[in-house]
């Protein structure tokens, strides 16, 4: 379902749809109240919906869609490029969101992001009708004690229905001590700033987008900012200092930032022991980044089939049986905490 009142974007959508024959569209709005109405009726797996949109406005809409039982996957899109209302929608329970403005925008169209997220999409909607129970990897149970001093540093990989997810792990981490934490979260430049605000409330600690040259230093959470890979590099030859650059190369897996790309410079350049977390996202990113984590020796944790919100990067991984565990999101939040907190 269309839920868009600008005529020339209401086109480029029901184009793109119509390209792909695993969805239909089956109606369109032009106010919140006729998408409420019609989500009753129409009962669509997928819903488009412009934050522009009034009578109620989009994000009310969302809202009301959260507090009801209908089960229905929301893109939201917007011709804004205002951050903190994007943040408002993905919080609150959007899958993703895709950028309107005109030209090309992280190197693509309108049209080519729209195209890549409905593709994705299929995944989530499969998921759903399908209703198949999680599957587990067997893995040997580590005890909490033995992590708690085992780990240098902390690796997070995640994309869609990630905002919402980092709020409950970095919630549960509030005020401990930890060692450095590098988050890589698929979204574009406009965004990462305002996610990173929001999750410095939730960590009741700054939450600090990475910048060229800085120090990777314990206790800091590092978020890698839309529109750029973060790397981690040494700061000299032999030294166990070490630091973090960004640089605008070519998107790899459609994404830039990449968890690939910053999980294959830690197996690279990272002496110390490595914790990473492959959580809920769409497609195939951070499998060859885990595959090389796990050649050195890190320990590696899926987010499991139940909890994400699409079990696309996790759920790559544990079929390829690159992961030493698959955990809840709940059960994550307490490993994130029991595992990293110094004693």
């Amino acid at each position: 379902m269309i839920a868009e009142p600008d005529e020339d974007a209401l086109g480029i959508l029901r184009r793109v749809i119509a390209r792909d024959r695993r969805f239909e569209p089956v109606g369109a709005a032009t106010t919140g109240q006729q998408v409420l109405e019609e989500l009753e009726t129409l009962e669509p797996d997928v819903l488009f919906l412009a934050l522009e949109i009034g009578d109620p406005s989009g994000i009310d809409v969302l809202t009301r869609i959260g507090e009801g039982s209908r089960e229905v996957d929301v893109v939201v899109t917007s011709r804004s490029a205002e951050s903190r209302m994007t943040m408002r929608a993905l919080a609150g329970g959007a899958l993703e969101f895709v950028s309107r403005a005109s030209g090309r925008s992280e190197g693509s169209t309108y049209e080519e992001r729209l195209d890549l997220a409905l593709r994705n999409l299929a995944v989530s909607v499969a998921k759903r009708r399908q209703s198949r129970p999680v599957e587990r990897v067997e893995s040997v149970p580590v005890e909490t004690s033995s992590l708690a001093d085992a780990f240098d540093l902390v690796l997070i990989g995640i994309s869609t229905g990630g905002p919402a997810a980092l709020e409950v792990v970095l919630r549960e981490i509030a005020g401990i001590r930890l060692p450095p934490v590098v988050i890589v979260q698929h979204m574009g430049r406009a965004f990462t700033s305002q996610l990173a605000a929001m999750l410095s409330r939730n960590a009741g600690r700054p939450v600090v987008e990475a910048e060229q040259d800085m120090a990777l230093e314990p206790g800091s959470i590092v978020l890698a900012p839309g529109g750029f890979h973060t790397e981690l590099c040494r700061r000299r030859p032999g030294d166990r200092r070490y630091r973090l650059g960004v640089v605008e190369d070519e998107p790899v897996n459609g994404c830039r930032p990449s968890v690939d790309v910053m999980w294959r410079s830690v197996a690279a350049n990272f002496d110390g022991d490595v914790l990473a977390f492959l959580m809920t996202g769409m497609g195939e990113d951070g499998s060859q980044g885990l595959r090389a984590l796990r050649e050195k020796g890190a320990y590696c944790i899926a987010q499991d089939e139940a909890t994400s919100v699409v079990w696309g990067m996790p759920g790559a991984a544990v079929r390829s049986g690159l992961v030493d565990e698959v955990l809840s999101l709940e059960e994550i939040a307490v490993t994130m905490r029991r595992g990293i907190q110094k004693s």
